[in-house]
């Protein structure tokens, strides 16, 4: 059993075990203290017994029909993977996003394209892609990600699944939208 409780500067410490798995994105300790900061309420753990088990680390951003959170990261140790901790951590995110003092229109990440399993399990817990960063992923290999988003409360006719006007593009990225790009 696990309980999930705020994430905060005590855990980082904590946490070391579950981020060294290869599937793990590791940051510094100030990009973490940054989060904690500006968005302590999209920051969770989830805790067996005195270890922390897995985290989500989210945050929102933009403007107009795209204030959204993002899921910048969220793991579980690998002892607790298949128990349904990472989609709580998911749900636990979305209920603070459609919260009043967020309420966002939609959630979103970004997952590697080649990780199938990442892709396929977001998919269950409602995120569709909505469209193709082109070398997203440098780091030497240059691989492409999904921008994955799932609409929320105030978004129920699903526009933020929709590439229109209010669709934010920045000059640093390339942008795929059609749907051989998207499978």
């Amino acid at each position: 059993m696990t309980s999930l409780l705020p994430f905060n500067a005590g855990d980082l410490l904590d946490c070391n075990a579950i981020n060294l798995d290869v599937l793990t994105e590791n940051y510094d300790i100030s990009f973490y203290l940054e989060y904690m900061y500006y968005w302590p309420d999209l920051l969770f753990k989830s805790v067996s017994r005195t270890r922390n088990v897995g985290y989500m680390i989210g945050k929102s951003e933009g403007a107009g029909l795209e204030w959204h959170s993002h899921i910048t990261a969220v793991t579980v140790d690998m002892e607790y993977r298949r128990l349904g901790l990472g989609r709580v951590l998911v749900d636990l995110l979305k209920l603070a996003s459609e919260a009043p003092d967020q309420n966002c229109y939609f959630m979103d990440l970004y997952v590697r394209t080649s990780n199938r399993i990442a892709v396929d399990m977001y998919k269950l817990f409602g995120f569709a892609p909505f469209r193709r960063v082109v070398g997203y992923y440098g780091q030497g290999r240059d691989q492409d990600a999904f921008d994955m988003r799932m609409p929320l409360k105030r978004d129920p006719h699903r526009k933020s699944l929709i590439k229109g006007p209010h669709t934010y593009e920045s000059s640093q990225n390339r942008y795929k939208y059609d749907k051989k790009s998207l499978s």
